[in-house]
């Protein structure tokens, strides 16, 4: 019983839930281990949702790194400080693409988690709780 308490003498509410529900894989330590009730069935079109999501955040990230190239591609050279023919100065063009560079980079990096973790979890047939964070 002392290996269900946790530090202030209650009951380990991820063993509460093992107890009540089941559990969704194997827990460590849980004394029971129940199986699913209801076993959970995947829709197809949750493989293209999630698919479509992904290219959604790609393209995103593909645009912003496009503007990013293309400032840079605009600004001309370094060379004359005379900046009374520029609209936007040399110094703000470098600014924009060096902060949109790397956020095109990080928007890439997390699309490609999300598309993995979401596939993983329907492979696996789990159901996934998760804040929702930007596009759906």
């Amino acid at each position: 019983m002392s290996s269900i308490l946790n530090t202030n003498g209650k009951m380990a509410t991820s063993y509460i839930f093992d107890k009540l529900y089941g559990t969704k894989q194997f827990t460590a330590g849980a004394e029971l281990q129940l199986p699913r009730k209801v076993p959970m069935r995947v829709e197809p079109k949750s493989y293209f949702a999630n698919e479509r999501t992904f290219l959604s955040w790609m393209g995103m990230a593909i645009t912003l790194g496009g503007v990013s190239s293309a400032l840079v591609g605009f600004a001309g050279d370094g060379d004359n400080d005379d900046s009374s023919d520029r609209l936007i100065s040399k110094r703000t063009i470098d600014v924009i693409t060096c902060i949109y560079s790397p956020l095109s980079i990080l928007i890439m990096c997390y699309a490609l988690f999300t598309y993995e973790w979401r596939s993983k979890f329907m492979r696996t047939k789990q159901v996934i709780h998760q804040l929702h964070l930007g596009l759906k």
